[in-house]
């Protein structure tokens, strides 16, 4: 994400707050639909948060 912020400043010449708000609005397009979709897959599975938390306390016991 910087690095958009600072292509934005020097090669457009774009102030810091637009530059800075392009870089957080393209940040936010690319994360929040895969987030979205695995949560959608997450919650179409036969995977729940009891299964994850028993997991991880037997991984723990292991060490």
């Amino acid at each position: 994400m910087q690095q958009l912020y600072i292509y934005l400043r020097i090669f457009f010449d774009v102030g810091r707050i637009d530059a800075q708000a392009t870089a957080i609005i393209l940040h936010a397009v690319g994360t929040i639909p895969i987030v979205i979709i695995g949560a959608g897959y997450f919650l179409n599975s036969s995977v729940n948060f009891k299964d994850i938390k028993d997991q991880g306390s037997s991984q723990n016991e292991e060490i």
